[in-house]
């Protein structure tokens, strides 16, 4: 089952309340949405972050947009590739035949009130 595939059915599930939990007491309405909508986001998140090789695709073309990189080493000296960030703007990179793979930047680090 793909992640895809398990969202489609979570949300398609998301309307039933009262389901036992592991001690055979009843969820609340209330707390099983949350959990499947917590379910859900987790899964979208990790679709999002993957690896994905410049070999395979690069970034859809457009406005120019900072992505999360895996570098050549040799950019700044080093024997290993390293993470950093970088732009790309019309399916150029800032630093060209440096990026060996990308992802989206993760959403920022929201603190719980």
């Amino acid at each position: 089952m793909t992640n895809q595939e398990a969202i489609k059915i979570l949300e398609n599930t998301r309307y039933q309340v009262g389901l036992p939990n592991c001690q055979g007491n009843k969820w609340s309405a209330n707390a099983v949405t949350i959990a499947i909508d917590l379910a859900i986001k987790a899964l979208k998140d990790s679709e999002n972050a993957v690896w994905i090789p410049v070999t395979d695709r690069l970034p859809k073309d457009g406005t120019y947009q900072t992505y999360l990189c895996t570098l050549d080493g040799q950019l700044c000296g080093l024997d290993e590739p390293f993470t950093g960030m970088c732009g790309i703007e019309d399916g150029k990179w800032d630093e060209e035949d440096s990026v060996i793979a990308w992802m989206p930047m993760p959403e920022p680090y929201k603190q719980d009130n």
